[in-house]
Protein backbone atom coordinates (compact mmCIF):
# COMPACT_ATOMS: atom_id res chain seq x y z
CA UNK A 1 0.00 0.00 0.00
CA UNK A 2 1.93 3.34 -0.51
CA UNK A 3 1.20 6.70 1.41
CA UNK A 4 -0.03 9.84 -0.06
CA UNK A 5 1.24 11.73 -2.42
CA UNK A 6 3.28 14.82 -1.70
CA UNK A 7 2.80 18.07 -3.33
CA UNK A 8 5.34 19.47 -6.38
CA UNK A 9 6.35 22.18 -4.08
CA UNK A 10 7.88 19.77 -1.26
CA UNK A 11 9.40 17.57 -3.48
CA UNK A 12 10.87 20.47 -5.09
CA UNK A 13 11.97 21.50 -1.93
CA UNK A 14 13.54 18.43 -0.37
CA UNK A 15 15.66 17.99 -4.11
CA UNK A 16 17.10 21.70 -3.53
CA UNK A 17 17.77 20.46 0.59
CA UNK A 18 19.48 17.29 -0.63
CA UNK A 19 21.29 19.19 -3.46
CA UNK A 20 22.96 21.78 -0.89
CA UNK A 21 24.03 19.09 1.13
CA UNK A 22 21.60 18.13 3.94
CA UNK A 23 21.61 14.45 4.44
CA UNK A 24 18.43 12.30 4.33
CA UNK A 25 16.90 12.30 7.67
CA UNK A 26 17.24 15.85 8.03
CA UNK A 27 15.70 16.55 4.90
CA UNK A 28 12.77 13.76 5.98
CA UNK A 29 12.71 15.87 9.42
CA UNK A 30 12.08 19.20 7.67
CA UNK A 31 9.37 18.39 5.27
CA UNK A 32 7.71 16.14 6.93
CA UNK A 33 8.53 12.97 4.43
CA UNK A 34 9.17 9.81 4.94
CA UNK A 35 13.08 8.74 4.51
CA UNK A 36 12.24 6.35 1.70
CA UNK A 37 10.59 8.84 -0.24
CA UNK A 38 13.32 11.56 0.70
CA UNK A 39 15.68 8.56 -0.24
CA UNK A 40 14.53 7.68 -3.46
CA UNK A 41 14.06 11.20 -4.89
CA UNK A 42 17.85 11.62 -4.07
CA UNK A 43 18.33 7.99 -6.01
CA UNK A 44 16.81 9.84 -8.79
CA UNK A 45 19.64 12.77 -8.81
CA UNK A 46 22.45 12.89 -11.19
CA UNK A 47 26.06 13.15 -10.09
CA UNK A 48 26.49 15.86 -12.07
CA UNK A 49 23.62 18.00 -10.75
CA UNK A 50 25.19 17.24 -7.50
CA UNK A 51 28.50 18.18 -9.13
CA UNK A 52 26.76 21.18 -10.92
CA UNK A 53 25.63 22.13 -7.23
CA UNK A 54 29.05 22.54 -5.29
CA UNK A 55 31.04 24.08 -8.12
CA UNK A 56 28.37 26.66 -7.79
CA UNK A 57 28.64 26.64 -4.53
CA UNK A 58 32.52 27.13 -4.23
CA UNK A 59 32.52 29.71 -6.53
CA UNK A 60 30.27 32.02 -4.95
CA UNK A 61 32.48 31.09 -1.65
CA UNK A 62 35.27 32.51 -3.36
CA UNK A 63 33.49 35.53 -4.77
CA UNK A 64 32.96 35.93 -0.97
CA UNK A 65 36.36 35.28 -0.10
CA UNK A 66 38.13 37.75 -2.92
CA UNK A 67 35.95 40.13 -1.36
CA UNK A 68 36.62 39.83 1.96
CA UNK A 69 40.15 39.97 1.03
CA UNK A 70 40.04 42.97 -0.98
CA UNK A 71 38.47 44.95 1.37
CA UNK A 72 40.33 43.63 4.46
CA UNK A 73 43.51 44.61 2.50
CA UNK A 74 41.80 48.35 1.37
CA UNK A 75 41.55 48.97 5.34
CA UNK A 76 44.84 47.81 6.11
CA UNK A 77 46.32 49.93 3.23
CA UNK A 78 44.30 52.98 4.90
CA UNK A 79 45.92 52.26 8.24
CA UNK A 80 49.26 52.14 6.65
CA UNK A 81 48.71 55.39 5.03
CA UNK A 82 47.61 57.19 7.96
CA UNK A 83 51.69 56.87 9.06
CA UNK A 84 51.87 59.46 6.41
CA UNK A 85 50.12 61.93 8.34
CA UNK A 86 52.87 63.63 9.98
CA UNK A 87 50.42 65.15 12.70
CA UNK A 88 48.98 62.52 13.58
CA UNK A 89 52.03 60.70 13.45
CA UNK A 90 53.91 62.90 16.17
CA UNK A 91 50.96 62.36 18.30
CA UNK A 92 51.50 58.31 18.93
CA UNK A 93 53.42 57.18 21.46
CA UNK A 94 56.81 55.47 20.49
CA UNK A 95 55.67 52.06 22.02
CA UNK A 96 52.43 52.34 20.41
CA UNK A 97 54.35 53.12 17.37
CA UNK A 98 56.57 50.14 17.50
CA UNK A 99 53.65 47.65 17.57
CA UNK A 100 51.77 48.99 15.03
CA UNK A 101 54.87 48.77 12.81
CA UNK A 102 55.87 45.30 14.47
CA UNK A 103 52.05 44.18 13.58
CA UNK A 104 51.59 45.77 9.93
CA UNK A 105 55.38 44.56 8.91
CA UNK A 106 54.40 41.44 10.41
CA UNK A 107 51.17 41.18 8.37
CA UNK A 108 52.64 42.26 5.05
CA UNK A 109 55.55 39.62 5.36
CA UNK A 110 52.29 37.01 6.03
CA UNK A 111 50.62 37.97 2.92
CA UNK A 112 53.40 38.00 0.52
CA UNK A 113 54.61 34.34 2.09
CA UNK A 114 51.42 33.14 1.15
CA UNK A 115 51.25 34.60 -2.07
CA UNK A 116 54.49 32.96 -2.86
CA UNK A 117 53.60 29.77 -1.50
CA UNK A 118 50.14 29.97 -3.78
CA UNK A 119 52.53 30.28 -6.69
CA UNK A 120 54.58 27.88 -5.65
CA UNK A 121 51.83 25.80 -5.74
CA UNK A 122 50.48 26.61 -9.05
CA UNK A 123 53.57 25.93 -10.49
CA UNK A 124 53.77 22.50 -8.93
CA UNK A 125 50.29 21.91 -10.44
CA UNK A 126 51.30 22.87 -14.14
Amino acid sequence: MRGKAHSDEVKSAAIAALLTGQGVSEVARTYKLPESTVSNLKKSLTSEQFEEVRSKKQESLAELIEGHLQSSLNAARNIANQTNNADWLNKQDADKLGVFYGITTDKAIRILEAAENANNHEEEGS
